[in-house]
């Protein structure tokens, strides 16, 4: 329980930096290769693993809506 807990932790902290840096689903423009690595590559030094970092960049805005919606219903 205890690491799944810690999974929903890191899932909320990868969303919400990916919309204060304006990363993902929060950019305002169609990344390229190299804003796309750029984005990776500070969701890695902010601690953040490769595969969690990928699905926040890949959610839409609906995705993340929704999963900021349930998480302040729970």
């Amino acid at each position: 329980a205890a690491i799944a807990l810690e999974d929903a932790d890191d899932w909320m902290a990868a969303i919400s930096f990916g919309r204060k840096r304006g990363f993902g689903p929060f950019r305002r423009m169609q990344p390229d290769e190299k804003r796309m690595a750029k984005e990776l590559s500070a969701f890695a030094r902010s601690g953040f693993s490769f595969e969690l970092a990928r699905r926040v960049l890949d959610m839409s805005v609906e995705d993340t809506d929704a999963v900021l919606a349930e998480k302040l219903a729970g």
